[in-house]
């Protein structure tokens, strides 16, 4: 399972991610962006990512983003795909849109999403430790893109496979 690492970029940091080729992109955010990026711009979800985006999205792993919690992990628009590693972008306004909607998730809502999950479509045995694991990951995105959109900052979502 792949660990899985969101980063609210600065202005500038955004500017040069969005004008790099895939290649170009991979080495920025490998050798710039993942030693610079800490503390509150930085969410680390380990491998928990999973989880909370089949939660958010059905059980499936797309980059669809009709609606919004889909945009928390994977939803948005894909930057990099290639050779085992994932990119996927959201602009200030969909941090924005996130934000709002993942200050309405409580841990029962939550609940409900985890265990509705398909395990065949996850491949991981649905339990309460998961689930529990999922959650407090899902306390630490909250406050992450509380901070990332007062700040109009965009999201990345990379994960390494």
């Amino acid at each position: 399972m792949t660990i899985g690492v969101l980063f609210a970029l600065s202005a500038d940091d955004e500017s040069k991610l969005l004008k790099c080729s895939d290649e170009d992109r991979l080495a920025l955010i490998n050798e710039d962006i993942e030693e610079r990026y800490s503390g509150e711009f930085c969410c680390d979800t380990d491998k928990s990512w999973d989880a909370i985006h089949r939660a958010f999205n059905n059980s499936l792993l797309t980059y669809d983003f009709s609606e919004t919690l889909q945009g928390v992990i994977l939803g948005g628009e894909p930057l990099y795909g290639d050779s085992g590693y994932i990119i996927s972008y959201k602009t200030s306004a969909d941090v924005e849109r996130v934000s709002k909607a993942l200050s309405d998730v409580n841990e029962q809502d939550f609940r409900i999403r985890y265990f509705a999950i398909q395990e065949e479509e996850y491949g991981v045995d649905l339990s309460e430790d998961d689930f529990s694991y999922s959650w407090s990951n899902v306390v630490d995105l909250i406050e992450f893109y509380n901070v990332a959109a007062a700040a109009k900052r965009c999201v990345i979502f990379t994960a390494a496979q």
